[in-house]
C-alpha cells in the first residue's frame, strides 16, 4: 500500500477500522464485533471453527446464506435496512462468500484489522498522504476514533460518507471517487 501510495499521490482506506492501542477499545463495539475481535486475538482456533461452522451453513442454500447475511449485520441498523434491495444483498453475499475461501486467513486479518495501525501508519504518512473514507454509521469503529486519528495531522485526513455504515463504498461510489481524487489536496480532516 505504501508503495502504491507513493506512486498514485494517496493512500485511501475505505471504510475501514481505526488504530487500536489496546483490544480494550473494543469494549463499547456491538457485542458480535467485540467477540469476533477478542477471539481473533485470543482464541484464534476457536473463531476459525466458528468460520468453518458459519460456511456449512451459508453453502447449505439460500435459506444459510440469508442467514448469515443477517447474522452479519444485525449490529448495524443502517445496514439491515439496505439489505432488502437484491443489489446490496448480493453484494453481502458475494463479500460473505470471498471470506469464506480461506477461514483461517479471514480471522488473521480480522485480528490484524483489530490492532494498533499506528506504526504502518507512520510509514504511510512519511511517503503520501493518508485518507480514511468512513460511513458516519459503521459500527466497527466510531467516526470518532478516526477523528482523533486525523486530529493535527498534516498527511493523514478523512472523509465522513453521511448516512452509510459498512456498505459506504456500494452506496456512494461517486462521493467516494470524488474523495480519493482529491487526495493530493488533503490538509486535514
Amino acid at each position: 500500500a505504501v508503495e502504491n501510495g507513493r506512486a498514485l499521490g494517496g493512500l485511501a482506506l475505505i471504510s475501514t477500522g481505526a488504530p487500536a492501542a489496546q483490544v480494550s477499545q473494543f469494549k463499547n463495539t456491538p457485542p458480535t464485533i467485540r467477540r469476533s475481535f477478542l477471539g481473533a486475538h485470543y482464541a484464534r482456533a476457536a473463531v476459525v471453527l466458528g468460520y468453518k461452522t458459519a460456511a456449512r451453513i451459508f453453502h447449505a442454500g439460500r435459506a444459510g446464506e440469508d442467514k448469515i447475511v443477517q447474522y452479519f449485520y444485525r449490529d448495524s441498523p443502517a445496514d439491515a435496512d439496505k439489505l432488502s434491495d437484491p443489489f446490496f444483498h448480493k453484494t453481502t453475499r458475494d463479500n460473505i462468500d470471498y471470506c469464506f475461501t480461506d477461514h483461517a486467513q479471514i480471522v488473521k486479518d480480522i485480528a490484524d484489522w483489530a490492532s494498533d495501525w499506528s506504526p504502518a501508519l507512520d510509514v504511510a504518512k512519511s511517503v503520501s498522504k493518508v485518507m480514511f473514507i468512513h460511513g458516519d454509521l459503521h459500527t466497527f469503529h466510531r467516526v470518532e476514533d478516526i477523528s482523533a486519528i486525523c486530529a493535527g495531522q498534516a498527511s493523514i485526513g478523512s472523509l465522513i460518507i453521511e448516512g452509510s455504515a459498512q456498505l459506504a463504498l456500494c452506496e456512494q461510489p461517486l462521493a467516494i471517487g470524488r474523495g480519493i481524487q482529491s487526495l493530493l489536496g488533503v490538509e486535514s480532516c
